[in-house]
């Protein structure tokens, strides 16, 4: 967390500097979002629909991938991410998470 917030403070004071950061940083007053020329030339705005239904070119998922059937200590990290407090600790730092994820993806 302490790496996020030295990147946002950057951002406020320091004009003209760029980072990626979480979605819930950006306030529209000292840090903005940038749009993206997508494919058909048309700009894609940083929407959190478009970081959510994968149309913003930036946005990214976040992937944990193992060799194999995760077991033991890296089971219990992925059971943790996945868990009511592992998703509110991503929650707590600016990002997506899963339930957010799937609701916008039923709604599409």
């Amino acid at each position: 967390m302490k790496e996020i917030l030295e990147t946002r403070n950057m951002l406020d004071f320091i004009t003209g500097s760029f980072a990626l950061i979480p979605p819930s940083f950006v306030n529209n007053r000292t840090i903005y979002a940038l749009a993206i020329q997508g494919d058909s030339g048309a700009p894609v705005e940083p929407t959190l629909a478009n970081v959510l239904l994968e149309k913003y070119p930036m946005s990214r998922p976040l992937l944990l991938v193992t060799d194999n059937k995760p077991t033991g200590p890296v089971k219990v990290v992925i059971d943790f991410m996945v868990s009511e407090r592992g998703q509110a600790l991503v929650k707590k730092f600016g990002y997506v998470t899963l339930e957010e994820l799937r609701a916008a993806k039923a709604a599409q």
